[in-house]
């Protein structure tokens, strides 16, 4: 089992395009320029199951896994003013564009564990799919319910720490 927590500061869609000025600002209740800032939130969910492939009679070697679970992510719209109505309370929901769905993760990279059980790390690529759908019933940005399906793909590099606990010597590992 395993779960991810997603966050970030690079969102690639503008829900809010449609409050925006032509000059791309939004105007609060006070008639003044609102700092509204968009971030990607979201989680993931799993299980997976692997294969560690090694060379002789080391520990270390090149490690498979393949994996699937549950994906959600939003648009959370930051208003630090609180002064643009049209994204507070229930109206925030039009705009944040909650997405959810199955999902699949592959990882495929090199796992060493030492043998005196102190450099025990994981470094390799990873890949997810998440074949989601739109929660909200409807989408102010684009006037209408977002139907259909989206296939939303997150692709990185994995870097881990193990902290193993053996129960026989370092060089009998059971798995």
């Amino acid at each position: 089992m395993e779960g991810h927590s997603i966050f970030g500061t690079e969102v690639k869609e503008d829900p809010l395009a449609v409050i925006r000025t032509s000059a791309g600002d939004i105007i609060g209740n006070d008639m003044l320029i609102a700092s509204v800032l968009l971030r990607e939130r979201g989680l993931y969910i799993g299980a997976l199951g692997g294969k560690l492939w090694t060379f002789g009679k080391q520990r270390s070697g090149l490690r498979v896994t393949l994996g699937g679970g549950f994906l959600r992510h939003r648009i959370r719209v930051q208003d630090d003013s609180q002064t643009v109505t049209q994204i507070t309370g229930e109206y925030l929901k039009g705009y944040d564009r909650l997405t959810g769905g199955l999902a699949l993760q592959q990882f495929i990279g090199w796992q060493h564990l030492g043998n005196q059980r102190r450099s025990n790390w994981m470094l390799g690529f990873e890949i997810n799919q998440g074949f989601t759908h739109s929660f909200r019933e409807w989408d102010f940005s684009e006037r209408r319910k977002l139907s259909g399906s989206r296939l939303d793909v997150r692709i990185g590099i994995r870097a881990a720490w193990a902290l193993p606990f053996y129960q026989k010597k370092a060089s009998e590992i059971f798995y």
